[in-house]
């Protein structure tokens, strides 16, 4: 899900790939986008450290 020299990656464990098909496709699609911008902004707004 990285795009070239980002300082960031984000891994997505198979359990936790499995686990995401499982969804109905609209959840998906909204978790898979969140999941994506944490490439850009690892510490959004109200997440905890």
């Amino acid at each position: 899900m990285s795009r070239g020299n980002d300082p960031y990656q984000i891994v997505v464990t198979r359990a936790a790939e499995r686990a995401l098909q499982k969804l109905p496709r609209k959840d998906l699609e909204r978790i898979a986008a969140k999941i994506r911008g944490l490439v850009d902004n690892p510490r959004p707004k109200g997440s905890r450290n």
